[in-house]
Formats: C-alpha cells, sequence, structure tokens
C-alpha cells in the first residue's frame, strides 16, 4: 500500500492548525523550532546491519 506524499500546502495548513492550537495553550512553535535548531542529535542506524553486502569486504 502507497500513500502519496503531502503538499507544501497541506504541511502549511496542518503546522497552522497546530501553530494555533499549542498557542492557546501558551505555547510559542516558532520559538520551539528556534531553540531545537540549535539542538544536535544523533540517532542510531543500526537498520544499516540489515544492508546485504557488507558481510564481505568484497561487496
Amino acid at each position: 500500500m502507497t500513500f502519496p506524499a503531502p503538499t507544501s500546502a497541506q504541511i502549511e495548513a496542518a503546522y497552522a492548525v497546530a501553530r494555533d492550537r499549542y498557542a492557546a495553550l501558551g505555547v510559542d512553535t516558532e520559538a520551539a523550532l528556534a531553540t531545537l535548531a540549535t539542538v544536535s542529535l544523533s540517532l542510531h542506524c543500526w537498520q544499516g546491519d540489515d544492508v546485504g553486502g557488507f558481510e564481505n569486504p568484497g561487496g
């Protein structure tokens, strides 16, 4: 089953709704995103181990 990717307009509309809902609770989403942009984040990518071909140095 495949799902179509949302358009930029759909993403922006959904964010506008979320921004307004959080604002009603006193949350400034723009400030939160600005703070988040200053945070470095590293995630494990163990799924790469499941890719065939890395077990043998020759590929």
